[in-house]
C-alpha cells in the first residue's frame, strides 16, 4: 500500500473527527466496551488519534454504501490489537467520521 494515501486518509480523517465521530453502534461494539469496561467517549478519543502506523489495510470499496472503508490495530491501555474499521462519508463538501467496527 502506498503510504502516501494513508497519510492523505489520515489526514482527512482527523479533519473529520472535529465534526464528530458517528460510532455505529453494533453489538460486536458494544459488547467488546462492555467487556472491556471501555466507554464510547474512550473508543472515539482513541479514533480521533489513529495514525498512519496503525494502517492494516484499504481502502476497499463499502459493499453496503458510497465510499471505502479502511482498517486499522489499536492498542489502548492493556487492550492489544484492537481491530478499527472506518470510513469518511461527505455532505456537502463537508467531510464526517464513521466507525463501523472497534473490536478484539
Amino acid at each position: 500500500m502506498n503510504g502516501g494515501m494513508v497519510e492523505i486518509f489520515i489526514e482527512l480523517w482527523r479533519e473529520a473527527c472535529k465534526n464528530g465521530i458517528d460510532f455505529v453502534p453494533r453489538s460486536k461494539n458494544m459488547e467488546f466496551l462492555s467487556m472491556y469496561k471501555l466507554t464510547k467517549n474512550q473508543a472515539i478519543e482513541a479514533l480521533q488519534n489513529l495514525s498512519a502506523e496503525h494502517y492494516y489495510s484499504g481502502p476497499e470499496k463499502d459493499k453496503d454504501r458510497k465510499g471505502d472503508i479502511w482498517e486499522f490495530k489499536i492498542n489502548m491501555y492493556d487492550i492489544k490489537d484492537i481491530y478499527v474499521k472506518v470510513k469518511l462519508y461527505s455532505i456537502n463538501g463537508k467531510y464526517y467520521a464513521k466507525c463501523i467496527s472497534f473490536h478484539k
